[in-house]
């Protein structure tokens, strides 16, 4: 038994992790593998203990229990290789010319990646053929069969950072929709004078930050719902706005003629002319004279 650190590959893991590749390494007698001792159970003192030693695979095959445990350590799930380095093996396996049980495995996982990198390209082809950007949604359901693939696919890391980028945004215009808005922090005094100088990013909630989120959206290419619910309030803010300004102008102008009315009064002959002449007052006629006088002396009748 041997035991070693980083450099080989462990049977366990990829062996590609530098937290991994820092522990050390044992190596089995019988099939000359070898494994992190973490992966097999085995600790460093343990390692330097025993002359001989044999895997949970070769224990198992030899019909004894593995001398350091039950349960036997489960395999650890590999990273999974590109399509460009498992096209590569299979080219070589065809060059080498020999039949290997792995090859036929390694095909079905080759296939399955094509498939899904095949589809990718084809929704977004057709949404670039329409002129209309990727739906959010679509991209969600690409990246979720992506990843069940056992090969990554070449295009897969493009649309895994598209789709972070598209939920960061639409984080950031939900809480805008909810009236979630970010509380304003000030700058330290130990701050560097070219960045307190730097011009500052308007508020989400405000309309030039809604504004900004618009054309992010439009650079991502990306069709996300909340996109249409901004419009429709960025169209209602500038609407009010625009009413809003037409009132306090003319609230500005009535205002400033009072103003100058106080300023300058006018004279006291265009008061008079200005004010509305008297109604005049007429004599009623004799007969109606004496008819009022009449019924207020005659005596009453009974």
């Amino acid at each position: 038994m041997e035991h070693a650190r980083a450099g080989l590959a462990c049977s366990y893991c990829t062996g590609n992790d530098p937290s991994e590749t820092s522990q050390f390494m044992v190596g089995c007698d019988t099939c000359e593998r070898w494994y992190h001792g973490p992966c097999v159970s085995m600790s460093k003192a343990a390692a330097d203990a025993v002359d001989t030693y044999l895997c949970p695979e070769c224990a198992k095959l030899a019909g004894v229990p593995y001398a350091f445990g039950p349960p036997v350590p489960a395999a650890k799930r590999t990273r999974r290789p590109r399509l460009r380095l498992v096209s590569t093996l299979l080219d070589e396996a065809d060059e080498i010319g020999v039949e290997m049980p792995e090859v036929a495995m390694i095909k079905e996982l080759q296939a399955q990646a094509v498939t899904w990198q095949e589809r990718a390209k084809e929704v977004q082809t057709r949404a670039a053929e329409a002129g209309t950007p990727l739906d959010a949604v679509t991209l969600e359901a690409l990246l979720v069969e992506g990843d069940a693939c056992e090969v990554e696919p070449e295009s897969l890391a493009p649309l895994r950072k598209l789709s972070l980028q598209c939920i960061g945004w639409r984080q950031r215009a939900l809480a805008v929709l909810k009236g979630e808005h970010p509380v304003d922090v000030a700058d330290d005094d130990d701050d560097d004078a070219d960045t307190a100088d730097a011009p500052k990013e308007p508020p989400p909630n405000s309309l030039p930050g809604v504004e900004a989120l618009l054309l992010e959206v439009a650079d991502l290419d990306v069709h996300c719902p909340e996109e249409s619910q901004l419009r429709t309030l960025l169209e209602n803010a500038r609407a009010w706005q625009a009413a809003a300004r037409a009132a306090l102008a003319s609230g500005g102008a009535l205002a400033a003629h009072r103003a100058a009315a106080a300023e300058d009064p006018p004279p006291a002959e265009a008061l008079g002319a200005a004010r509305p002449a008297a109604p005049e007052v007429r004599e009623p006629p004799a007969t109606e004279r004496r008819h009022v006088n009449t019924a207020k002396t005659a005596p009453s009748v009974r």
